[in-house]
């Protein structure tokens, strides 16, 4: 399609090239098109346009509500344009929230409001939030081990597994 040429070009091109806003141009234009704002946040990634990207990808959210990989793509999206360091934002414990009710087993979900919460001070959140994550992540796995260990460093009574 003539987005997936956009794309192409965006791997090549300048962010600030006349053809970047004619793509976005063209995206506005068809409203309604979810590809298209995915597409769109994607180009922007690959420039390294995080802001942009967010910006697409919220689109794209908001055109499918209901739609898991939408709604996963912004939240990525929301963490990249973020500054490294600083703590979960408030939109995107949002957006974490409406993907953890679509989808129950969000790892993504899970450990980013687990973070939230730990924030936010709320131990007992986050190591329920984390134990529920264990839950579906593979035993033995460095993506399971670095849970327990955040489960681990909360402290408290409730600590153990």
């Amino acid at each position: 399609t003539a987005l997936d040429g956009w794309l192409a070009l965006a791997r090549e091109s300048p962010a600030d090239a006349p053809w970047m806003a004619a793509l976005g141009e063209q995206v506005e234009q068809a409203a309604g098109a979810l590809g298209g704002w995915r597409r769109l946040g994607r180009s922007y990634d690959v420039l390294g346009e995080t802001e942009l990207a967010r910006d697409a990808y919220a689109r794209a959210a908001d055109l499918a509500p209901g739609d898991v990989a939408a709604l996963a793509a912004y939240a990525d999206a929301l963490g990249r344009a973020a500054p490294a360091d600083g703590p979960v934002s408030a939109e995107e414990v949002a957006v974490y929230r409406r993907l953890l009710a679509l989808d129950g087993d969000s790892p993504v979900a899970l450990w980013h409001l687990g973070l939230a919460a730990t924030q936010s001070g709320s131990d007992d959140e986050a190591r329920a939030l984390w134990r529920r994550l264990l839950a579906v992540l593979p035993p033995g796995g460095a993506d399971h081990d670095v849970v327990r260990q955040a489960i681990d460093g909360l402290g408290g009574a409730a600590a153990g597994g």
